[in-house]
């Protein structure tokens, strides 16, 4: 800064006036022109073809760069659509950037012939649909004008949509443990080679990287033109030309995956595609062998050609000869120079496939690997004199071609575990808790366990653990295969014995490692798993040796627990608090003490302290004065503390620290705490705004807890704890009990909207609380240090929830935890393993069949669709019958006399295996039964339009074969299928991979729509909130899996509600309801405006069509249950193309619309001001459709589905589907 060089007492003033006086804008140029005159300029090349809606993305990213000094030079490779226009555009928006218009010559002649037109001292390529985050090139440049090196590389994530994930080809040759102990900021590699790390390898992509420009051109490096994956070439010679590489560990690009499906690596069925990135991978082997390279690089080119080259290609086996050829010669040949390490190191569904393509039926192979995938944790392993094996006898059928040639190895899956569940020092003792074993060993009882503290030197302090249970140990989801109860440890170790030898100089940190041994191997890592919750952060220290203090110092995220041991040139020996006098005595010591401050931590006040000379135990004594401290009683901020410092005479600052904990230090004044904060400096917590809590204790789905209040605020109070999203707020009752106690009772217990006992929605709530007037309680609730280090973190599972009592910070704030009430016995792979396998090895014959139902909806969501309408009609019927729903959690919706099966506790995996019916919508049954007497009727959840099924999964060709596998497997447990429909009932079978009975019934969950009364539908707008005069627009689009995450998708909306409402006038209402994938994604209900209400997580879908008066849709299967209301609907679909190339459609979207289609805003609002002449323009084909989809749909099709069941459970010679 241009103020650096004043003198401290005129640079604040300056700086105010400048920023007062100067634009920002103008501000922000000068810095800008002054950082690029220091900055070495950089050339980026961007081709650009075909790509005019990501272009401007991609360029914005490139101007937006905190490295300014750029010369961007856009290569117009001859583009057929707006992309040249464009690029000119930005040329006259930023002096920086150059255009070059060419005829097409493809993506290597536009990279070459733009890195001739660059005259920078660096070089980079960015493809013009891609995005690079603005700190990337900053931090690429840097390192090599730091190090010198040649080659600077990056990071990769792809990304599409909303969502974002580690690529694949980074995970190996980014990964931060391949580069041993790395700088304290943990982001760069510096100076590496090809050959230290041949891993580099598999980093052969132009655009996440920098070079030299004269490196790049001195080495004569082109890409090939006229070939695909032309740029994995010339990177491997950039690698071997280079005398060295950094690597940067943090992301520097981010990698479009196209929706529309047309990026050079989703076409992979393509022959040339095929040949092209073959021939690469040969070429950059020949290229190594031909400069010698050793066996290890030779085998990590094997190792990336079997484990990811090959396998993308393996789907389209069997469709052309040519591609057939290509593919088998590659995989002879790369499968050949493998050597058995590196065969170990692949997957084992990989093994499974490439072994069965070379000596089992090629045609079976990505079946076999798919069922492999699906069913590994499954697979039995066996320790032995040839390691650790998977059982081939599981399944021969499956295992059986990794015999001849030793190919089961599992070890390539075992990798260590490990937590540190408590860890503290007091008394002259450390103690530590904590787990360690190894995944997939299936004998853990054979490890043994060693933990250490290790400093930056390198010196190794060995500790001694002991054996502990540690049932914590089985809560994880991974492998599963062995009860991990006894890999608990505790160390309980006098700091003498454990520093004795140790010579201690300066500041030093110990981070806590971890190593089990097995079988003559060692696998070891840092303690970066730890509870940060409990009495990690007490901040209490001890006397380590005769000169040091050492206490365990919580760290922020990624970084691991460690043990801080200093040399206190100032301790503090007592504190006394008399009235509003506060004394600290010091330690003696040879510093010449001039002067003595107090800082507050939430507004950095400042008070001087008095020096009153010697005190009792011969130090200095140091007094304070509280009536100096402003605004004592406004307790801003969330840790109300103030922070000595004393002042040498040589005008420096030291901060002293305490080493006993704050219960034997006392303060004589219960307003006043001491601890350490994590630096080991002495805090002084004042408490004069507290309510600190001294006991915590859960009873019968309550929490309670109880202390005292040290602020004097005796009004009345309303407690609430809220939720990460703002909204799961839960109101508690605060009680004011005599001598400034109090105690605040926290009703874990609420009701959902059928009036059932339920728990609050799992998450994290903190605590706020209010006066009984609504304003705002400025006091904190806050645990004591003694409740933290004796008690916390607290944790209960009761009927309803898991819950757990914990702290945030140093500052001790509560966050309470709430999860499903699963017991620590219930959580994780292993618990969840034995409990199906203990009900799954039981024949019929040993089961006592129950008299029960099992609805599950959404894989465990609220009490609707058809499963309900059935459970209705049941009720109605009063059937001899008990009913369970399956939730994910109690907080879950469920009528009344319906008992809540949660999901993965020992219930549920009973019911599933006695019950006699089970009622489902969609997958993830998990455990099924399957006896002779068990009855699964799967209702699904409605007339598809897009995609579904085999249809959706074989657009996928990588992953197609596992998910055929798990669908027919689900499927062969169905005893029927409820269609809706013939349109339906003509694709159940093939989709479904289904050979069973399909009832075409009609949809039961629709009798409501049909038997709806005007009664019912004036109580549900009420209820809902939707004013009498308005009319209510039912937004409901489909999900988008383009972004999605599993069974979760962030929603997309193409217009703000609120403004459509504002253009469409009059009294409108809009309902936006979000798919329940996107309420799995975390979509937070949204703040309720004046004409918007959210009811994305509203229960009953039903409801919502009933109280509606116009959908607004798009691909949904809502439009075809809609028409049984005769209500009008809008099909709003801006996206379509892009949909259509993404997920493929039945029938084409014209043909199946009983509405008019818009494609933007504007005609959305026109059509929905004029559905007044919607019946006389739509009218006809509204039938036409309501016939060929819903003539099923009477108000009858529950009383058929129950029939149905019924009928099948009183058969005494039914047989189950096979």
């Amino acid at each position: 800064m241009m103020f650096n060089n004043l003198n401290p007492a005129l640079r604040k003033p300056m700086q105010r006036l400048w920023r007062a006086t100067i634009p920002e804008s103008t501000r922000r140029e000068l810095f800008a022109r002054r950082r690029a005159k220091n900055e070495s300029l950089l050339s980026i090349i961007v081709p650009v073809y075909k790509v005019e809606d990501y272009l401007d993305e991609c360029i914005s990213s490139l101007v937006e760069q905190t490295y300014s000094n750029l010369e961007i030079i856009l290569v117009d490779d001859g583009s057929p659509d707006n992309c040249g226009a464009m690029c000119d555009a930005w040329k006259r928006e930023d002096g920086r950037i150059k255009v070059l218009h060419q005829v097409n010559g493809g993506l290597s002649n536009a990279r070459n012939n733009g890195a001739r037109l660059a005259t920078g001292k660096y070089l980079a390529f960015v493809d013009s649909d891609d995005i690079v985050p603005k700190d990337a090139f900053k931090l690429l440049v840097e390192s090599l004008e730091t190090t010198g090196s040649d080659v600077s590389t990056g990071n990769v994530q792809r990304f599409q949509r909303g969502r974002q994930w580690q690529a694949w080809n980074q995970t190996y040759s980014h990964r931060r443990d391949n580069f041993g102990a790395l700088e304290e900021d943990h982001k760069v590699a510096r100076a590496v080679t090809l050959e230290s790390h041949p891993e580099l390898l598999f980093d052969t992509t132009a655009w996440n990287k920098v070079f030299r420009r004269d490196f790049f051109r001195r080495s004569k490096i082109t890409f090939p033109e006229g070939k695909l994956y032309e740029d994995m070439l010339p990177m491997a010679q950039a690698f071997s030309a280079a005398r060295s590489i950094d690597v940067v560990l943090d992301t520097t690009y981010l990698y479009r995956e196209r929706e529309d499906k047309t990026s050079i690596t989703q076409k992979r069925g393509e022959v040339n595609n095929l040949g092209d990135k073959m021939e690469m991978v040969d070429r950059i082997l020949d290229l190594r062998l031909g400069l010698g390279a050793p066996a290890k690089e030779v085998q990590t080119i094997v190792f990336k050609a079997l484990e990811g080259d090959l396998p993308v290609y393996s789907p389209y086996l069997g469709r052309a000869k040519d591609f057939d050829a290509i593919y088998m010669r590659s995989l002879r040949k790369y499968w050949g120079l493998a050597t058995r390490e590196t065969k170990d190191r692949l997957a084992l569904d990989r093994r499974v496939l490439y072994l069965t393509q070379l000596f089992g039926d090629p045609s079976e192979a990505e079946t076999n690997a798919g069922e492999v995938r699906n069913r590994f944790h499954e697979i039995p392993i066996i320790a032995g004199d040839a390691g650790l094996v998977a059982d081939i006898d599981w399944d021969p059928r499956l295992l059986g071609v990794l015999a001849p040639g030793g190919d089961a190895s599992m070890e390539r899956y075992v990798y260590l575990r490990q937590c540190i569940t408590d860890a503290r020092v007091g008394g002259g003792r450390m103690q530590i808790t904590g787990f360690a074993f190894l995944e997939y060993v299936p004998d853990p009882q054979e490890a043994t366990i060693e933990v250490s503290l290790r400093n930056a030197e390198g010196t190794n302090v060995s500790l001694e653990p002991q054996s502990f249970p540690s049932p914590e140990a089985n809560g994880y989801w991974g492998s599963g295969n062995a009860d991990r109860t006894d890999c608990g440890f505790r160390i309980d170790q006098s700091l003498d014995s454990i520093f004795g030898d140790v010579h201690l100089e300066s500041t030093q940190r110990w981070d806590v490692w971890v190593r089990v041994q097995y079988r003559g191997r060692s696998w070891e890592s840092v303690a970066f798993a730890y509870w940060r919750g409990g009495t990690i952060r007490a901040g209490v220290s001890a006397h380590v040796g005769t000169a040091h203090h050492g206490m365990f110092s919580w760290q922020p995220w990624g970084k691991p627990l460690a043990f801080i041991t200093h040399p206190p040139r100032v301790e503090v020996l007592v504190v006394r608090v008399d009235d509003n006098l506060i004394d600290i005595e010091l330690s003696p010591t040879k510093e010449r003490i001039t002067g003595a401050a107090m800082m507050r931590s939430w507004d950095s006040g400042e008070i001087s302290g008095k020096l009153l000379g010697t005190g009792k135990n011969g130090g200095l004594l140091v007094q304070f004065d509280t009536h100096d401290m402003a605004d004592r009683g406004e307790a801003g901020g969330n840790l109300n503390a103030w922070r000595p410092s004393v002042t040498l005479d040589d005008g420096s600052t030291l901060y002293p620290s305490c080493a006993t904990d704050s219960s034997s230090l006392l303060t004589d004044s219960a307003g006043w705490e001491v601890r350490n904060n994590s630096a080991q400096e002495l805090l002084l917590i004042d408490k004069c705004c507290l309510f600190e809590v001294t006991e915590a204790h859960f009873e019968e789905n309550r929490l309670i807890l109880s202390g005292v209040n040290f602020g004097g605020d005796a009004m009345d109070h309303k407690g609430e704890f809220w939720g990460a999203d703002g909204n799961n707020i839960r109101h508690c009752e605060f009680v004011n009990l005599e001598g400034n106690r109090f105690e605040f009772r926290v009703n874990l217990e609420v009701e959902d909207r059928f009036g059932n006992a339920a728990a609050w929605k799992p998450g994290e709530y903190r605590i706020r609380l209010w006066h009984a007037d609504g304003t705002h309680c400025k006091q904190r609730v806050r645990s004591s240090t003694a409740l933290l280090q004796s008690a916390l973190p607290l944790e209960w599972t009761g009927s309803l929830c898991h819950a757990r009592l914990h702290v945030l910070s140093d500052t001790l704030e509560f966050s309470l935890g709430i999860k499903a009430p699963l017991t620590i016995h219930e959580r994780g792979r292993y618990n969840h393993d034995r409990m199906r396998d203990a009900w799954r090895g039981l024949g019929d014959d040993d089961v006592t069949p129950r008299e029960a139902v099992v609805f599950s909806v959404n894989m465990g969501g609220p009490a609707g669709d058809s499963g309900l309408a059935i459970l209705q009609e049941m009720r109605k019927r009063d059937l001899p019958l008990e009913y369970f729903w399956a939730v994910t959690d109690t907080s879950i919706d469920v009528p009344l006399g319906v008992r809540k099966l949660v999901r993965g506790s020992s219930e549920w995996f009973e019911l599933l295996s006695t019950a006699r019916v089970v009622v489902n919508n969609y997958g993830g049954i998990d455990s099924y039964g399957d006896r002779a007497f068990q009855y699964y009727l799967q209702t699904w959840h409605g007339t598809p339009l897009k995609f579904i099924g085999r249809s959706e999964i074989e657009q996928e060709a990588r992953w197609a074969a596992g998910k055929a596998a798990r669908a027919r497997r689900e499927a062969g447990e169905w005893d029927a299928l409820i269609s809706p429909n013939k349109f339906f009932t003509s694709i159940a079978s093939r989709e479904f991979y289904y050979e069973g009975k399909v009832l075409e019934i009609g949809y039961p969950r629709n009798d409501r729509l049909v038997n709806s009364t005007p009664e019912e539908r004036a109580e549900l707008r009420a209820s809902i909130g939707i004013p009498e005069e308005c009319r209510a627009v039912l937004y409901a689009p489909t999900w988008r899996d383009v972004g999605a995450s599993g069974y979760a998708s962030p929603m997309v909306e193409f217009f703000d509600p609120e403004d459509l409402a504002e253009q469409i006038g009059g009294k409108t209402t809009f309902l936006v309801r979000g798919h329940s994938f996107n309420l799995r994604a975390g979509a937070g209900r949204r703040e309720d405006r004046s004409r918007v209400i959210d009811v994305t997580s509203y229960p009953d879908v039903n409801e919502l069509m009933i109280a509606s008066d116009v959908l607004v849709t798009d691909y949904s299967s809502i439009m075809f249950d809609y028409l049984c209301t005769g209500k009008p609907i809008v099909y709003f679909a801006p996206d379509l193309d892009e949909y259509l190339a993404n997920r493929g459609m039945y029938m084409e979207l014209q043909d199946v619309l009983a509405g008019p289609l818009v494609q933007n805003v504007p005609d959305l609002v026109s059509e929905l001001v004029h559905l007044d002449t919607f019946e006389e323009r739509f009218g006809p084909q509204y039938e036409a459709l309501a016939e060929a989809f819903i003539s099923w749909d009477d108000g009858r099709a529950s009383s058929r589905a129950v029939d149905a069941i019924l009928n099948a459970i009183s058969d005494p010679n039914r047989t189950k589907q096979q």
